[in-house]
């Protein structure tokens, strides 16, 4: 066994995600008045860090000007309505479920670090996964987020990991960064969100989910 640990993004790693956000930051515009026709290709470019790029490139494509005032009301209408329907068109991805229930038999911890929001993350994993991983965490207001390493940490000293023994699962350079912050190998997801560029730094390339087992059994 090469790793004790293994750790998940969430968007774009685990869960196809893309269609519901789409949905969710129309409906948050056209609320205030703009009309941005947001695309999962749009999503796809835009999903990162933060909720706030997505957002902000959904209104610059559609060559819009949106005072701040009207962005901070959008972006709240946007939690609160992915809230309650985050899980209309969201899938896990091919192989995800049955990979994951193996890497648990074998004895390896698995949990999930996300920068989705905090209460979207653990409901989407709730719904999908059930009590699958070992736990599930987003990101809150004030806290620290990925890239930055301090996520690892706080959940370091909560469920017994170290960094030797943990593998990263992630789809974007910001997976990457978070990995290489932290020090642990990490493995990037090629059908997920990021690009070639993205997938250069990484210590593994997976194309199936299920090619996970091999690198880490």
């Amino acid at each position: 066994m090469k790793f004790k640990n293994v750790l998940f993004d969430l968007d774009g790693t685990l869960l196809s995600t893309e269609e519901d956000l789409a949905i969710a930051t129309n409906h948050a515009f056209e609320k205030f008045g703009y009309k941005v026709n947001a695309t999962v290709e749009t999503i796809r470019r835009g999903i990162g860090v933060e909720i706030i790029p997505m957002l902000r490139l959904a209104y610059k494509e559609a060559d819009l000007a949106v005072c701040e005032d009207d962005f901070l009301k959008i972006r709240d209408e946007f939690e609160i309505y992915y809230a309650a329907h985050n899980n209309v068109y969201t899938r896990p991805f091919k192989g995800v479920t049955d990979t994951v229930k193996k890497l648990n038999a074998a004895g390896i911890k698995t949990g999930v670090i996300s920068n989705k929001p905090d209460e979207s993350a653990r409901a989407c994993v709730n719904r999908y996964f059930g009590s699958l991983f070992s736990f599930a965490v987003g990101s809150s207001v004030g806290k620290p987020i990925k890239p930055q390493k301090e996520v690892f940490y706080t959940l370091a000293a909560e469920y017994g990991l170290t960094r030797k023994d943990c593998l990263y699962v992630g789809d974007m350079v910001y997976d990457v960064q978070f990995a290489k912050n932290v020090g642990m190998k990490v493995a990037i997801c090629s059908y997920g969100y990021g690009t070639k560029q993205d997938r250069a730094n990484a210590d593994f390339v997976i194309d199936e989910f299920s090619q996970l087992l091999q690198i880490v059994l």
